[in-house]
């Protein structure tokens, strides 16, 4: 079965020690540890400091469960944190749960909110490692009315524009330096428009003035050369029928929009999956090119040979295609 997270199965689903309360001791410890991901610190002793609290923590309630990995990488989409977002939120959490008088609406709404943000990392093993951060987006945009409805209640309207112009005041460096996508580059060496690495470097030059395909792979530099290489030999074939086998990290998205498919002919279609694809799988399609990321040295692949290889992205061409991989 499959879940909004992934396959549910062993490696997606969160492991406890046998005995209730060990188990009981690690289920209350995870949420705390996804949420520390959100205050990981440019200095990695003050990031091994928190690790060791936490661990300290484990020891005191006789559990084990893996250690804090606290990434500190301010501006990158999959690894920054929002510690004040968090401390607003949880500052409204309280407001409700110790002031009478709610909304009844309100009192739900909190319920549902904390409880929907205590499960994921109570049943997704991987919610704790920190490119896992960006599963808490849903809590953080899902505490916004509560955190309206709080402040509305404390603060007059003139305060709340105030405080208002505050937070999009402080977000802009997160618009501006966006790491992958950013307004103003940061770059070792600085061209016009840009400035120098104060704050760490982005990946890319500005989203006005950058190469489309430098933007495309701002996240998987490794892999620009082999998917353009790739995608340009194909270019110089007849054929138009392409199967894909690669790994589910690598975008397939860039490989249609180098070929760009479907306008320009060409008929994409996986020929691998982790997971049995045979109910999905078309089998009157027969691919006389694959794109492949995880072949290794393979020099035959269903049926098809060999063309190239560029980076780890081979290409392989012919007309034997069979569904049977060493064929």
């Amino acid at each position: 079965g499959w879940t909004p997270v992934g396959p549910l199965d062993g490696d997606s689903l969160a492991q406890y020690p046998q005995g209730a309360i060990a188990a009981l001791g690690s289920a209350l410890l995870r949420p705390l540890q996804a949420a520390l991901l959100n205050f990981a610190t440019p200095s990695p002793e003050l990031n091994s400091r928190i690790a060791d609290g936490l661990a300290m923590l484990q020891e005191i309630l006789g559990v084990s469960i893996e250690g804090a990995a606290l990434s500190w990488d301010w501006n990158h989409e999959d690894l920054a944190g929002s510690p004040v977002h968090l401390l607003v939120i949880l500052a409204a959490i309280l407001c409700v749960t110790v002031k009478r008088g709610w909304p009844k609406v309100g009192v739900t709404y909190t319920i549902c909110l904390v409880t929907g943000y205590v499960l994921l990392p109570i049943t997704v093993s991987y919610a704790v490692i920190p490119t896992s951060i960006r599963y808490q987006l849903t809590f953080l945009v899902g505490g916004s009315p509560l955190v309206g409805l709080a402040l509305g209640r404390y603060l007059k309207p003139k305060a709340l524009l105030v405080l208002a112009f505050f937070f999009m005041l402080a977000a802009t460096p997160w618009v501006l330096f966006n790491k992958t996508r950013p307004v103003v580059a940061m770059r070792p060496d600085p061209g016009p428009g840009e400035l120098p690495c104060l704050a760490g470097c982005t990946a890319v030059g500005s989203v006005f003035t950058s190469p489309k395909t430098d933007l495309l792979f701002a996240n998987l530099r490794p892999r620009l050369e082999g998917y353009v290489g790739t995608t340009r030999s194909l270019r110089e074939k007849s054929c138009r029928d392409v199967g894909l086998r690669i790994d589910s990290h690598d975008p397939e998205y860039a490989l249609w929009y180098l070929l760009g498919a479907p306008q320009s002919g060409f008929h994409l279609e996986t020929v691998y999956a982790v997971v049995d694809p045979n109910p999905l799988r078309d089998r009157d399609f027969k691919p006389c090119a694959i794109i492949c990321t995880i072949c290794g040295d393979r020099t035959r692949l269903h049926g098809l040979e060999l063309y190239s290889a560029w980076q780890g992205t081979a290409l392989f061409l012919g007309d034997g295609f069979t569904w049977y991989e060493d064929g």
